[in-house]
């Protein structure tokens, strides 16, 4: 089926291409922004979404495609995004903990100081403290309501958080048909024990947990 597209070359030269299929599509694009047939090319959508033959074959008429040489194409670094992003959270933290101190430190009319301790008075240590269901309703608002305590509310997200990576780390290393003995199925297999042994680390964020090795948090839930 013939489509027309518009092609956005690695000068920002826009072209109206006419083709059936990828292949076709790249050998107009190729004439069309003077690109050598050794060069790699790559067509991406507006957002950087890669395009390949498959996808090429479900786009609809007019879908803008952006092409660029291999070798000039950037994928964009979320990771290190995200670092210097919490590293930038990480520096200001002494910066706001002496903010808040000197707010609470003002005097009682300070409008700043009277809106945080507002919003401490509302996490009372009285109800941090509990841990059933009813004597603390509003913690349990919008949970499942089979839950009854806050034991069990932290044990099922740990547990369920812990079932879902090891799902998609598996789903992940074996997407493709490997051998019995492969590293990847060891790997696996390795950390399907150690899970299961450990019950999937629910005790994590459990206060009531009786081995201290069995949580990593003591504090009271405030939330």
């Amino acid at each position: 089926m013939t489509r027309h597209f518009v092609a956005i070359g690695p000068a920002q030269r826009k072209c109206g291409v006419v083709a059936a299929n990828y292949r076709e599509f790249l050998k107009k694009c190729r004439k069309k922004f003077n690109l050598k047939k050794h060069e790699a090319i790559i067509v991406t959508l507006d957002d950087r979404t890669e395009v390949d033959k498959e996808y090429f074959r479900v786009l609809v008429n007019g879908t803008k495609l952006f092409i660029s040489k291999a070798k000039d194409f950037e994928t964009v670094d979320y990771i290190h995004q995200l670092a210097s992003f919490l590293h930038a959270c990480l520096d200001r933290q002494p910066q706001l903990h002496n903010k808040v101190m000197s707010y609470l430190q003002d005097p009682i009319s300070s409008k700043q100081a009277a809106t945080l301790l507002e919003v401490i008075a509302k996490n009372t240590y009285d109800s941090i403290a509990q841990t059933s269901k009813d004597n603390d309703p509003e913690w349990f608002k919008e949970l499942d309501t089979r839950f009854k305590t806050k034991e069990a509310v932290m044990r099922n997200s740990a547990e369920t958080r812990m079932r879902s990576y090891l799902q998609h780390t598996e789903g992940e290393l074996l997407a493709k048909n490997l051998p019995p003995d492969s590293p990847q199925k060891n790997a696996i297999l390795f950390f399907k024990e150690k899970l299961h042994k450990s019950k999937y680390n629910a005790s994590y964020f459990d206060r009531s947990a009786v081995l201290e090795t069995e949580r990593l948090c003591d504090s009271l839930w405030n939330i």
